[in-house]
């Protein structure tokens, strides 16, 4: 969990203190942070002791990290902020996977966090657009607000690939002004 480690940088912990305090493993505690696993209660009890926080502190934790599916399209736009923007691509393709496993709509109701980029706003609007198309489901109705980019991003951000990407991209990248691969949401 991503807030855990910010409150561990916060106050100035290396993760071995951390893990060694709160009686869990390293490499568990690496695992959470990465956003790689799934705590129990047990152990974010354990996190929030080891780093002092308060009861209404705790319950914010716990309260945000089981109001949302892992792989949500509100948890990766956290997921993005909290790594930084260059990580779009890892968290948003797990999104990818995670929906086409299972159309779950709770994965999709929510719109990413207001803190993101427009850019990515947008990019993520394209996606969830063209994967309802997919499955044959109506877009939420958060994609409709996101704003069409003012200047076109090449998502590939190579110049020789701008014509094909101006060709290729899918009408719900091109109608915000992104362009992509015709390939960009296959996955092998």
């Amino acid at each position: 969990m991503k807030s855990y480690r910010k409150a561990r940088e916060e106050i100035g912990v290396s993760q071995r203190f951390l893990a060694k305090e709160a009686g869990i493993a390293f490499g568990t505690l690496q695992l959470l942070e990465g956003g790689r696993a799934n705590p129990s209660l047990d152990v974010l009890a354990k996190l929030a002791e080891a780093l002092s926080l308060s009861g209404p502190q705790f319950l914010a934790y716990v309260d945000e990290y089981f109001s949302y599916l892992p792989d949500s399209v509100y948890i990766v736009s956290r997921k993005i902020l909290e790594d930084g923007d260059k990580s779009w691509k890892t968290h948003l393709f797990n999104f990818v996977d995670a929906f086409r496993r299972d159309s779950n709509r709770r994965l999709i109701d929510v719109a990413p966090h207001m803190d993101l980029s427009a850019e990515l706003k947008a990019l993520m609007a394209g996606v969830l657009e063209t994967l309802c198309d997919e499955k044959g489901l109506t877009p939420p109705d958060w994609c409709l607000g996101v704003e069409i980019l003012s200047t076109p991003w090449f998502i590939a951000g190579m110049e020789n690939l701008k014509v094909s990407a101006i060709v290729e991209s899918p009408v719900h990248f091109r109608k915000r002004n992104i362009f992509v691969l015709n390939d960009f949401l296959k996955r092998v």
